[in-house]
This record gives structure tokens, sequence and C-alpha cells, in this order.
């Protein structure tokens, strides 16, 4: 949905992944580059983008993939971390704090939700829509279970190799 959000606001994205078998389906979304992540990524990153400044990187993974996702942002650049595939903590040098001044800061979309009033909410949610209407943004779907087969859309979401969202659905199939 990232990838999709920032095509829809013209915002171009470097994506970088553990595999390159997913790199089709990540500029089906609307990715501008894909890369896979490895020790030299800043310098491919580099060479990818002209030597572009990038202020922001998104990180799902962290672990050592914090740490090499900084080298690509420019000085004062920020990471959010959102995620941890690794199952490890995001790995942050105190150069890149300390002397080139980044930020590192989390995001969990309840927090973020919390702290937005009710009217916001229905407005992020009513903006999300339309744009989903539009065909501006889309979300593809892997599967789709009725409530009876929760367990089975659980151990799916687990499952590697998903080629986008498992849904549950409480009215049984959707049409």
């Amino acid at each position: 949905l990232v990838i999709t959000l920032a095509k829809a606001k013209g915002i171009r994205t470097v994506n970088v992944t553990r595999r390159d078998d997913v790199f089709a389906e990540l500029t089906a979304l609307g990715a501008d580059i894909c890369l896979t992540d490895g020790p030299d990524l800043a310098e491919r990153v580099r060479e990818a983008t002209g030597g572009a400044t990038i202020p922001l990187g998104l990180d799902a993974v962290s672990g050592g993939a914090t740490a090499r996702i900084a080298a690509c942002l420019k000085d004062e650049g920020t990471i959010c971390t959102y995620g941890s595939m690794t199952g490890e903590a995001p790995s942050v040098s105190v150069a890149d704090v300390v002397f080139r001044g980044m930020t590192f800061t989390g995001f969990m979309l309840g927090r973020f939700m919390a702290r937005r009033t009710a009217e916001e909410v229905r407005a992020i949610y009513a903006d999300l829509g339309q744009q989903m209407l539009n065909g501006a943004i889309h979300a593809p779907v892997d599967s789709i279970y009725p409530i009876e087969d929760i367990r089975e859309a659980l151990i799916r979401v687990q499952t590697g190799g998903r080629h986008g969202k498992v849904l549950v659905s409480p009215g049984g199939e959707v049409a």
C-alpha cells in the first residue's frame, strides 16, 4: 500500500527486498526502483538514483538492514521502523545519530489513529476509499476466507510466497 500511496502522490520510491523474485510484483504496484539488500546497498542506490538525496527510509526488516538503509539516506534523514521481519532490534549507528543527525522513529497504525479525532479518522478512511474508487491506489488480495476458516487464514498470513492481503469475510464468500 505504501508504494501505491507514494505513486499516487508523485513520490518516487526505491524498494529494497531480500529477494529479486518480487520485483515484478513491486513494479506492478508502482515501484520506481527495485534492489536486493546487501552490503553494497548504498552504492547501488546512489547509482540507480543518479545520486538523488533521499530523505526517508521505511524499515520493516530491522536488524542490520536498518543501518544499510540509513547509509542510503541524506544527512538529517529519517528512518521509520514499522516492523521486524528478522525478529531483531533495529541496528542504529551512533555516528548516524550524532554526526549525521539522523532521526529514528517508529510507526504503529493503532497508535497513529488513537491520536486522531473520530472526524480525522473518518476523513483518512474516506480519502483512502475515494483513492481506491478512482483507481489511484489498490491493495492486491491474495485470498479470502470465510470466518469459519480463520485458522487457515492465519496460517496463510504466516506463509511465504503470498501476493497480496489475506482477507476474512464474516459473511462468507465475496463475489
